[in-house]
């Protein structure tokens, strides 16, 4: 089969690469890079026989997506809604799922469609990209801490006022707890508030924070290119 002219865009934002770099996502990193220069010297069956390599040894989810994308140039749509589905059952975020379905899609519709007859390639031009906000894991644990201090100080405040209310024993022994009290009531509030305040942090993160979603290719080849922009 005649390799297609678009290039395909892969762009590996379901990576997991962590701080102190690991072998293994070092490892499949530098493959994706190669499956880029195949893609750019339209060598998609380098690529896909890259991807089985890479993804046979450090099976990650994002290779999958990738595997997907490089068996829908190829024209095996089947395959490809495979790789999708595959890629689908490994619980990927909100957008990524969303990018994964409207893959299928794809896919199918391109299946359904009668074998085009010879004509000169022309050029498209691609949409532009869409930001939508993402929350993500980092937005959660955020707003647990936070409501988590928010609740513990609400306790603590609450544990201080009614130790106020105790009226029993002697009058030093009241005005002692009467001071500690006040002490615990203070320390509450302020446990309360600084959990709203990483609430309201996390908050402001999910509004600002945007994930780029941009189809790539034209109608008769479809990439998705996945990002993070702030």
């Amino acid at each position: 089969m005649m390799l297609r002219s678009t290039l395909l865009v892969l762009a590996c934002a379901t990576a997991t690469a962590v701080a102190d770099g690991k072998r293994e996502d070092r490892i499949v990193d530098d493959a994706l890079a190669r499956v880029r220069d195949h893609l750019a010297n339209q060598d998609l069956t380098a690529a896909r026989a890259l991807l089985l390599d890479t993804y046979a040894k450090h099976p990650r989810p994002d290779l999958l997506f990738a595997l997907g994308q490089v068996e829908l140039n190829l024209g095996n749509y089947a395959e490809a809604i495979d790789y999708y589905e595959r890629f689908l059952a490994t619980n990927p975020s909100s957008e990524q799922a969303a990018l994964a379905q409207q893959a299928i899609g794809a896919a199918r519709g391109l299946a359904d469609q009668p074998a085009p007859a010879s004509s000169p390639p022309t050029a498209t031009t691609p949409p532009p990209p869409r930001l939508v906000r993402d929350w993500d894991g980092l937005t959660t644990a955020l707003v647990v801490i936070g409501g988590t201090a928010a609740l513990a100080g609400g306790g603590v405040a609450g544990y201080g006022y009614h130790l106020g209310r105790d009226r029993s024993g002697t009058l030093s022994d009241y005005d002692a707890r009467l001071d500690r009290s006040r002490t615990l009531q203070r320390a509450g509030v302020a446990i309360s508030a600084g959990g709203a305040l990483v609430i309201g942090a996390a908050l402001v993160r999910w509004g600002v924070r945007r994930v780029e979603v941009a189809p790539v290719g034209g109608p008769e080849v479809v990439g998705l290119a996945l990002g993070h922009r702030w």
